[in-house]
This record gives structure tokens, sequence and C-alpha cells, in this order.
């Protein structure tokens, strides 16, 4: 994503792989297989749609003396191994 306003219109997006960096709005769903990462510190990036952090992805957010990263969502969720009960 880019600067301020920036924004990625997709009907769904799968990371799998790379870094999506930087601030903005991602239009749509988004599952993260690989690496998001607001920036530069402190940034937001929106999600308009689901986030689905799987096993195989991380979310890298910092916390400095002037604010925090965020990824703000209308929901989040998880995927990875099912355990019986």
């Amino acid at each position: 994503l880019g600067g301020s306003g920036a924004k990625l219109v997709v009907p769904g997006t799968l990371l799998n792989g790379g870094q999506l960096t930087g601030s903005g709005t991602v239009q749509g769903d988004l599952t993260n297989g690989a690496t998001v990462a607001p920036s530069p510190s402190p940034a937001t990036i929106n999600v308009t749609g689901n986030y689905t952090q799987s096993s195989a992805g991380a979310l890298s957010a910092q916390v400095t003396s002037t604010g925090a990263d965020k990824l703000a969502g209308s929901a989040v969720g998880e995927t990875g191994e099912e355990h019986p009960h």
C-alpha cells in the first residue's frame, strides 16, 4: 500500500508469500499466509472485509513512543489445524 488514503481494491486476496506493508485500505477480504506489517510506525492497515490469519502468516506491529501500528477490520479470524474435542 502507499501513502495516506491508499487503497487496494480486490474481491478477495490471498497473501501467500512476501509482505503487505504500508498504510491504507484493502477493500475486500484478506487471507494472510505471509507477513502483514503496517509501516512506517505508527501506521494502520484497514480491511473492509474479513481478515483471516493463517498458521503460515504473521502480523508484524510495532509500538513506539508516538503510537502503535494497527490492523483494523470488520471481522478477524484464524485458520489452522482443527483439534477434535
